[in-house]
């Protein structure tokens, strides 16, 4: 979980941004198939792309 939570903080560029969103793909991977390293890579990718993710 830290790596996720390292990587969505240098993507966010901070680190509270992260922590929640974190928090909400936990609450959200259980109540889907999709687990916690796709949602880190699509947040990324949006991230990159320059659309900002939402917190879901």
């Amino acid at each position: 979980m830290e790596t996720y939570q390292n990587t969505l903080a240098t993507v966010l560029k901070s680190s509270e941004k992260a922590t929640m969103m974190l928090a909400s793909a936990i609450n959200f991977v259980a109540q889907t198939p999709i687990e916690i390293p796709e949602i880190v890579e699509a947040t990324t990718m949006l991230e990159t792309y320059g659309f900002p993710p939402r917190i879901l």
